[in-house]
């Protein structure tokens, strides 16, 4: 683990914020799993920015989190999958 990420962590339990810390790590440590195709750009924006915090990119990685994560626990993996397309982000990475 990065070093950077390993004092976030041990910071975020004097801050009450262990879960989204985790979950922002998490997600700086692989690649960005919102996908954007060349020829669908504009599709895929529109459909990011219903986990858009205006004030925080990290704020924005928790509800792209909680987000999948409450689909993942409801769906099927196909399914699962499905959704994920059809919302321009990548299952394999959100599965990472």
């Amino acid at each position: 683990m990065d070093p950077k990420f390993g004092r976030m962590l041990l910071a975020s339990e004097s801050e009450g914020s262990v879960k989204e810390v985790l979950i922002i790590v998490s997600a700086l440590s692989i690649q960005d799993p919102r996908e954007r195709p060349a020829d669908q750009q504009a599709n895929a924006d529109s459909k990011h920015l219903q986990w858009k915090d205006q004030t925080s990119d990290f704020s924005t990685l928790v509800n792209l989190w909680r987000h999948f994560e409450q689909q993942h626990q409801k769906l099927s993996r196909s399914q699962f999958d499905k959704y994920c397309r059809k919302n321009y982000i990548s299952a394999m990475r959100m599965r990472e």
